[in-house]
């Protein structure tokens, strides 16, 4: 699935594969370096925030009982749930990492500082432009 995202191909690896600790260089050669699980790649959060995002929106629209709510909530979301996508343009500014979607929602006043903290993250990390 991680390639498949990161690539837009589908190949499949052996386990073994994807827990090597080097990689040969005909995998660097065909730009599959990034594929492995041995170095540590920020956008792998966001792939996750990703997955979990989608599941937390399905299961909303299956509970939700008011129709203005869920609109309300899809059009409030509609920009995280666009640059979460895996292969974003830059011009519409996809996350890197889990610190920038972080960054967004605490901007956008869903999380506030004391929340940040709580779970250890250094509130200094966040935009200067962002919400208190």
């Amino acid at each position: 699935m991680r390639g498949y995202i990161l690539t837009g191909r589908k190949v499949s690896r052996t386990k073994e594969w994807h827990l090597q600790e080097t990689v040969d260089a005909k995998d660097v050669e065909h730009g599959w370096i990034a594929l492995t699980w041995a170095a540590f790649n920020a956008y792998n959060n966001v792939i996750w925030i990703r997955y979990i995002f989608d599941w937390l929106v399905k299961r909303y629209r299956k509970t939700a009982r008011d129709a203005a709510g869920l609109r309300e909530f899809e059009e409030e979301v509609e920009e995280l749930n666009h640059r979460l996508k895996p292969r974003v343009s830059p011009a519409e500014k996809p996350f890197h990492s889990a610190v920038e979607v972080l960054d967004y929602v605490y901007s956008k006043g869903w999380v506030n500082e004391e929340q940040v903290e709580n779970y250890g993250v250094d509130i200094s990390l966040l935009s200067a432009s962002s919400v208190s």
